[in-house]
């Protein structure tokens, strides 16, 4: 091989080995380069999901309630109590009363098995695994012998039996009703609720009440399957005039129906709240009785007893401009053996002299002050019609509360005169023996409940007028809840003292108002109360209808302070 072509050949050689170079050259620029490019979209990427990362976590903390860390072991205690919520069992104990002549029986429900100054022996009947850090057992009691009412975030009836929980459905309601966030785990007091299970016939229902300072007490029912039937709360759900005040009667019966008195009317609904029947309009509804009669001012003046049908069982009296009728003070009664429907109406036209020797001795003194009628009764047994004289006077309806500081406190109550009790209820035989609650619930020897210790007294003191208020119909209303508040009753005394009086003053249309207070009244007939009262309200309301406005001096009222035991009572005098 000659030398040209040796070199030719390296040539060739070194050719090849650079272009094989440039080659891989390129071919690993184009590998570098692709992983760049790599490198950049997952860099792009990443910063985008640490983006929207940033953006949610900004967003939750701007939408979320400010929290305020009080120290450093607040993420501590917070998970702590997180914990402690999924861990919170509630245990259901019951106590049962049994039925007795003086009602049905029923379950006593409450979280703890016993309490201070409480011999019943509670057993534990069931449990409860909460879910939300507001859970409660209500306090209440269980006519069904197997539900209660749990607060877990909603309102749950639960089955202790069958550990089924049902929610009930409050939503359409609950802005309505949202005032019971300060509810205790009570039945009565101011933001309470509760709801209390109730059978009838084959049917169960819950009854509902919540009381608030300021709404009034609200009330209604709840049906099986959990849906409120009607709850008493504004106008908005009175359009079809079915609910309409707090001061109308309910009244179930046996086939699981029930009667509602609204106004002028009276409605019949079945147990899935279809509407049955409605009477016609009369010019008043009086009152229901659950025996099964209805007392109405008939459109011809009469003052008729009807059955739940709405036919007419009786004719009584034909009402005047000179009557009125204390509705409050009338029902189902026995005198004299004779057992049925009395109604009481004051009549001008009646006289101390037409009472019989019994009343008057009763009354034990000439009867100076006091009104007078007639009781209209009708006796169903044999259809018998009459009227009874009878005085309508002295101290009408007072009512005494009791509010112990510790539950199932032991009352004694006595009067230094008993001679002037002319009613009572529960029955005075020498003397009242309660147990007590805070709340202010009273049960005698027979575990029947009572809100309060009711009775009428005959006599009163006398009153000039001399100094008090002039009260029109027109401002009746704001002028109690005034009143009644400066002098010290809370809430629900307020509404029940409204809900009897008011009715007085805007039939009168124009009054003379005297509050007799504490003082007067333990003068007149003083209360024995054992143990006794760390503090004692005592108030009578004197009422004297006037033709013309008149000017009275200013009654000067003082606030009444509770503290500790305190007792309460309200009444009054029509003069």
């Amino acid at each position: 091989m000659n030398s040209n072509n040796i070199k030719k050949e390296n040539q060739n050689t070194t050719n090849e080995v650079n272009v094989n170079e440039v080659i891989n050259n390129v071919e690993n620029s184009s590998t570098h380069t692709k992983n760049n490019n790599k490198n950049k979209i997952f860099l792009i990427i990443g910063i985008v999901v640490l983006v929207l990362i940033i953006l949610s976590i900004i967003s939750i903390i701007l939408l979320s309630p400010t929290v305020v860390i009080d120290d450093d072991n607040s993420l501590e205690n917070s998970e702590k109590e997180n914990v402690a919520v999924e861990n919170k069992v509630i245990q259901i104990y019951a106590y049962e009363y049994p039925k007795s002549e003086y009602g049905d029986g029923f379950l006593s429900i409450r979280d703890v098995k016993t309490v201070e100054n409480d011999s019943n022996e509670y057993k534990e009947v069931g449990t409860y695994k909460c879910t939300n850090s507001d859970c409660m057992l209500k306090h209440q009691v269980s006519r069904d012998y197997e539900t209660v009412i749990i607060k877990d975030g909603n309102y749950l009836v639960y089955n202790f039996k069958t550990e089924e929980a049902k929610k009930i459905n409050l939503e359409k309601y609950q802005g309505k009703i949202n005032y019971i966030d300060n509810e205790t785990d009570m039945c009565s007091g101011l933001g309470s609720l509760c709801i209390e299970s109730k059978k009838v016939g084959e049917n169960k229902y819950y009854l509902i009440s919540v009381e608030s300072e300021g709404e009034g007490v609200i009330a209604g029912i709840i049906d099986s399957n959990l849906n409120p039937i009607f709850l008493l709360t504004d106008d908005e759900y009175n359009s079809d005039d079915k609910w309409d005040n707090l001061a109308s009667y309910l009244t179930f019966l046996d086939n699981g129906n029930f009667i509602y008195i609204n106004g002028n009317k009276f409605y019949t609904y079945d147990a899935k709240n279809k509407k049955i029947s409605n009477s016609k309009e009369y010019k008043s509804v009086e009152l229901i009785d659950e025996n099964g009669y209805i007392v109405v001012v008939d459109n011809d003046d009469y003052l008729k007893v009807l059955d739940f049908e709405g036919k007419e069982k009786a004719k009584l009296v034909k009402i005047s401009n000179n009557m009125s009728i204390h509705n409050m003070l009338s029902g189902w009664y026995e005198q004299d053996k004779k057992e049925g429907i009395y109604v009481v109406v004051q009549d001008s036209k009646a006289s101390y002299e037409e009472l019989s020797e019994s009343m008057k001795k009763e009354l034990n003194y000439n009867g100076q002050g006091m009104d007078y009628g007639y009781e209209y009764y009708y006796i169903p047994s044999t259809g018998e019609i009459g009227k009874i004289a009878t005085y309508i006077g002295g101290y009408a309806k007072p009512v005494l509360y009791l509010y112990p500081t510790k539950n199932n406190t032991k009352v004694t109550v006595t009067f230094e005169k008993p001679n002037l009790l002319t009613t009572t209820y529960p029955k005075y035989k020498n003397k009242w023996e309660v147990t007590a609650n805070k709340n202010g619930d009273l049960y005698d020897s027979n575990n029947k409940y009572y809100y309060g210790l009711y009775w009428e007294e005959s006599g009163t003191i006398n009153v000039d007028f001399e100094e008090g208020f002039y009260v029109t119909k027109d401002n009746a209303i704001n002028f109690l809840e005034e009143k009644l508040t400066t002098i010290g009753l809370n809430a629900k005394e307020r509404n029940e003292f409204i809900m009897y009086w008011l009715p007085i003053l805007e039939k009168n249309d124009k009054s003379l108002v005297y509050f007799e207070l504490t003082d007067s009244r333990e003068n007149y007939n003083k209360l024995i109360i054992n143990p006794k009262p760390d503090s004692l309200l005592r108030v009578a309301i004197h009422v004297k209808k006037v033709n013309e406005k008149t000017n009275i001096k200013r009654q000067e009222l003082k606030k009444f302070e509770r503290k500790g035991f305190t007792a309460v009572e309200w009444g009054g005098v029509i003069h």
